[in-house]
């Protein structure tokens, strides 16, 4: 078991909102923080085999689960549905080619204007319908293994070991 708190910091700025209304005005409020939120980490782990051995042989079968849960650190709603649009289509091809806006995969070197990225937040109407009371994400991981493995040392004439 590992149980790894947030990571320490000497000095971390953290922004929140105290209202929806505090977010549609991006009004924030910052706090200094000896930590980064949500950088903090759980690990569970157990293994559990059996092996037969004999002088030439041997043969070992095992099983193993591991649980991880982790934060998610500078999460923040305020960018959710933003991101950034290095190639955009330029307004050469919007009449000749007015099929590249469905189909941008198809767009070869001289439709692209690499030229201005920008971002690219979607602008929506309904901000007052979102709900950011609950906790922050975190990621939850399971892995299981199963492991067999053997040898068998000179079997026949001319074989050195099986594996």
């Amino acid at each position: 078991y590992r149980n790894a708190g947030n990571y320490k910091t000497p000095h971390y700025q953290s922004s929140s909102y105290n209202s929806l209304e505090d977010l549609e005005n991006q009004n924030s409020i910052y706090k200094n923080l000896k930590y980064l939120p949500e950088s903090w980490a759980e690990s569970r782990v157990g293994t559990l085999g059996l092996s037969w051995i004999d002088d030439n042989t041997y043969l070992g079968v095992s099983y193993t689960h591991r649980h991880d849960e982790y934060g998610l650190p500078a999460h923040s709603h305020l960018y959710e549905g933003c991101g950034a649009s290095a190639i955009g289509i330029d307004s050469r091809i919007s009449g000749l080619k007015n099929y590249l806006l469905y189909y941008p995969q198809l767009m070869d070197e001289q439709d692209i204007n690499y030229i201005n990225p920008r971002p690219d937040c979607h602008q929506h109407n309904h901000i007052h319908e979102t709900n950011f009371s609950h906790n922050a994400p975190y990621i939850d991981l399971n892995t299981r293994r199963y492991d067999v493995r053997g040898e068998f040392t000179q079997p026949f004439t001319g074989i050195d070991k099986i594996r």
